[in-house]
């Protein structure tokens, strides 16, 4: 598979093509959990982080989950989140389950990692949710998501 355009998202999951010829990375370790209702782009990410080593999750959200549940904002715990090296929340932000999401896994998980997906709109509206968290700003390119991923490995420690 090669990347035919930066802009990852739907488009680019109608894109696929399979390489063959390019080996995936070993796996770091390091487990990264997608919170996208777009299965398009859940796949593009998901593809993009594993083929740079890194070990990725998915979930839909609470419009994913059967009852339109989330099980961190019902019991207060999610394994996917609980054994996630970093979250990357793309639920929209505008949004109000996935702002009780954000600060849930904030409140809950104090030292995990978060980065959220937001346009400069979303990021003045929403700007208290952000403190502590890195934004990965909207349109998403390859560089943009693994630059953030890498920023907030950085400094958890």
């Amino acid at each position: 598979m090669r990347l035919h355009r930066k802009l990852l998202g739907q488009d680019f999951a109608h894109s696929w093509e399979y390489r063959a010829e390019t080996p995936v990375a070993a796996p770091r370790g390091t487990r990264v959990l997608i919170e996208d209702p777009d299965g398009a782009d859940a796949f593009a990410y998901w593809r993009l982080l594993t083929d740079n080593g890194y070990e990725a999750q998915w979930c839909p959200g609470p419009e994913g989950h059967l009852g339109g549940r989330c099980p961190l904002l019902t019991s207060g715990h999610c394994d996917l989140v609980e054994h996630a090296d970093v979250v990357v929340s793309s639920l929209g932000i505008d949004n109000v389950p996935s702002r009780k999401i954000v600060g849930a896994i904030k409140r809950l998980y104090p030292k995990k990692p978060v980065v959220i997906q937001a346009s400069q709109r979303e990021v003045e509206r929403w700007a208290n949710l952000m403190d502590g968290s890195r934004v990965l700003p909207t349109p998403v390119t390859r560089r943009a998501l693994l630059g953030s991923v890498e920023g907030v490995l950085a400094h958890r420690n």
